[in-house]
């Protein structure tokens, strides 16, 4: 009796640990799964933002003077056209090419499909090489950022945006962010960031309106929990 009893309770154990261990597996692919999903959602965001961001700017698409990448951005070259040199007020030219961008722009950020995952909108002013007036790189990075700055005091003032609901306008203040970057995020001809760009410092000189959604810190979230 005594045997038989040792043999029953190690047989229990086993089927325990068994259990357990399925638990595990079944826990480590249901984690597995989420991550998957979240990637999805991910990528499913993303190209959503991009396509509706391709299909309103159709027509300006045609020329060479507004980029959509797939990162979310929309990029501005021509950026002479933008500022005088060593300047930071808009041109006539560029107001009225913001009084067209923002009112198409504002429809996006708005669509309800996006509004929850978006976690910042970033102006940002990229600048070319020093000149005398700017000689250095952190003269570039204050010349940026006081276009960057314009750039949104602009964007807010518009009518478009003095148009919306005023907690839609919150909600924008809270998102919308604006920043200098100098020369210090050269492009060469398609769009990549190289750490060289004297080929093309045209390239370099631009504006962008930059998307960043929550997807990526979820995913990172559902990463950590693996």
């Amino acid at each position: 009796m005594q045997k038989n009893k040792g043999q029953s309770s190690w047989i229990s154990l086993s089927d325990l640990m068994t259990g357990l261990m399925l638990i595990f597996l079944l826990i480590v692919v249901m984690m597995q799964e989420n991550t998957q999903k979240t990637l999805v959602r991910y990528e499913n965001t993303k190209r959503e933002i991009h396509d509706a961001l391709q299909k309103k700017f159709a027509y300006e698409l045609q020329s060479d003077k507004v980029k959509i990448s797939q990162d979310l951005v929309v990029r501005f070259q021509e950026t002479e056209a933008l500022f005088e040199q060593d300047q930071a007020t808009l041109s006539p030219y560029y107001k009225k090419v913001l009084d067209n961008f923002i009112p198409k722009y504002l429809t996006v950020l708005q669509d309800e499909r996006f509004k929850e995952n978006i976690q910042e909108v970033r102006i940002e002013g990229h600048t070319g090489n020093v000149s005398q007036r700017h000689p250095e790189y952190t003269d570039l990075v204050e010349l940026s950022q006081n276009r960057a700055r314009a750039i949104l005091r602009y964007f807010v003032s518009s009518g478009a945006f003095k148009d919306l609901p005023k907690r839609d306008k919150q909600f924008l203040r809270f998102k919308l962010m604006a920043n200098g970057f100098g020369n210090g995020r050269m492009v060469d001809e398609g769009g990549k960031y190289v750490l060289n760009s004297s080929k093309s410092p045209q390239n370099t000189r631009r504006v962008e309106f930059r998307i960043m959604t929550d997807a990526e810190q979820k995913l990172e979230e559902a990463l950590r929990q693996l």
